[in-house]
């Protein structure tokens, strides 16, 4: 996949998990689309284009949620960065690691906006972390090796596109 398919797709999975969150959790629960696709990048992309893209996603998951301004631009490149050097480390392509590594990513996440919370506004919000973060990480845990999968074919059909082409 080039940058600007992986920039349109992230666009597309935004979307579609605020559509998700608001239609069968009523916005208390986000399914976390765009994390798997920054993951995925990071799997796959260089640390320069992917950076770019995990910030962009970031900052865009941040304007859609109404967080404090950065938060998800920040934690979307610390993912993506972690992803990428587990890439070299680790073969990466097997679903058993792909669905831990996400659900893993998701709940550090939550862990991470639990804390950021308590530390600046002073709101405990660690008591979601059984009943709002642990599903939302074996959700996205569960759909990832999918989206995994999803995202390699359209980059295959990319790259048979440009073939033909010439």
């Amino acid at each position: 996949m080039t940058f600007l398919s992986f920039f349109t797709t992230g666009l597309i999975l935004l979307g579609l998990q605020t559509l998700l969150s608001n239609l069968f959790f009523s916005g208390n629960l986000v399914v976390e689309l765009s994390l798997i696709l920054v993951i995925y990048a990071g799997f796959n992309l260089t640390w320069a284009r992917g950076g770019i893209l995990s910030f962009i996603i970031g900052f865009l998951m941040d304007c859609l949620m109404g967080s404090v301004s950065g938060l998800f631009a920040l934690s979307y490149l610390v993912f993506f960065l972690l992803a990428n050097i587990v890439s070299t480390r680790v073969y990466a392509e097997r679903f058993a690691f792909i669905m831990g590594f996400v659900g893993l990513c998701v709940f550090i996440e939550g862990i991470l906006i639990a804390s950021f919370y308590r530390l600046t506004f002073d709101m405990d919000m660690f008591h979601h972390l059984g009943d709002i973060f642990l599903p939302q990480a074996i959700i996205a845990g569960l759909l990832a090796p999918w989206f995994f999968t999803l995202f390699r074919r359209l980059g295959d059909l990319h790259s048979c596109r440009n073939y033909t082409r010439g």
